[in-house]
């Protein structure tokens, strides 16, 4: 069978319910049953037409349109439920098959004795199977209703289908002198099933609670869990934020500390050039000084005095202006490479 026909088929019951938890609900699983037992009739009555045409049996004519009465109606309860009439499509649900198929041969009185058979057996099912349709914690007036109206029902059916023709079942002892212990048999079945329908019903509401009551906590769970991930989200958006700070600022710090740096070795250079120059150009009138101060103190020079005085005057002037220009340059940092190298090469 192809998919898309096992899909069809398998979404039909669902009609009415849009939502997936009215799907897994108590009243969707009500009305999951509702339209399967409807469909499921309407297919069987179906069947039973198409076998009567096939086989060339034929009916009365009140027994067609009683079929027919079952079948609109039966199509029916699937529209209520497909316009969301729930309520309504249960209770046609419930009262669809005594009314339009069981009591019609009565009223009529055309009661044949092959009803005394399957006529409570049909009751014992579609009765029992519709006590599924309601809720025994919010629905229960209708559950009893459905129990007694299908007990009642199920007590007098072989009464009222012998009132309705007895002389049909005259040449059938079973259904005359023994028609009672029928009646016992037929209602005691009624009755078991009754009770085990109920403890299915039973179950499956508890059960249903418990999962109701499980996903209403796991929703709330997920909900925290959800707050969570978003507080958590947020957090880190914050966290980003905070790491590209810190990323930029340390980008500044490193390019802070590499142009301190920079600066630094400008001045360490600069620093290494004074040196040089004091232990260079600072050096010069210094020895001169030294040599003036010797040969001052010299015996023989002191009719050279005054001339070494004035020597040793100029070499402290020039070292005075040699020191004052280097201070000078170093503090206006005007003392560059090219500077340094020209002096080194006036020197050496």
């Amino acid at each position: 069978m192809h998919p898309s026909i096992i899909r069809f088929l398998t979404s039909l019951p669902s009609i009415g319910l849009t939502t997936h938890e009215e799907k897994e609900s108590v009243l969707g699983y009500q009305i999951k049953v509702t339209n399967s037992i409807a469909l499921t009739i309407v297919f069987l009555f179906l069947l039973h037409l198409g076998l009567d045409l096939i086989t060339g049996i034929r009916g009365t004519p009140d027994y067609y349109v009683r079929l027919s009465v079952l079948i609109i109606t039966h199509l029916c309860i699937v529209g209520l439920n497909y316009h969301r009439h729930f309520l309504l499509s249960r209770l046609l649900c419930m009262f669809s098959f005594a009314f339009f198929y069981i009591l019609p041969p009565v009223v009529l009185r055309q009661a044949i004795p092959l009803q005394m058979v399957w006529f409570p057996f049909g009751l014992i099912v579609l009765g029992a199977s519709s006590m599924l349709l309601f809720d025994l914690n919010k629905e229960r007036l209708w559950w009893l209703l459905s129990f007694i109206f299908h007990s009642v029902l199920m007590f007098n059916i072989e009464a009222l289908l012998f009132w309705a023709n007895p002389d049909r079942f005259d040449d059938m002892p079973l259904f005359t002198t023994q028609r009672y212990l029928v009646k016992r048999i037929h209602f005691s079945f009624w009755i078991l099933v009754s009770l085990f329908f109920y403890f299915i019903i039973h179950t499956r509401d508890t059960y249903q609670r418990k999962m109701l009551k499980s996903n209403r906590l796991l929703n709330k769970q997920m909900s925290i869990t959800n707050e969570l991930l978003e507080e958590i989200k947020q957090q880190n958006l914050v966290l980003v934020k905070q790491k590209n700070y810190i990323d930029q600022v340390n980008q500044d710090l490193e390019k802070k500390v590499k142009d301190r740096t920079a600066q630094l070795e400008i001045k360490n250079q600069i620093l290494a050039e004074y040196a040089f120059m004091n232990a260079h150009i600072l050096r010069s009138p210094l020895s001169r000084i030294e040599g003036l101060l010797y040969l001052l103190e010299r015996p023989e020079m002191a009719a050279e005095k005054s001339l070494l005085t004035a020597k040793i005057k100029e070499a402290i002037y020039e070292l005075e202006t040699s020191i004052d220009n280097i201070t000078q340059q170093i503090e206006e940092n005007d003392l560059g490479t090219k500077q340094i190298a020209e002096l080194r090469k006036k020197i050496g």
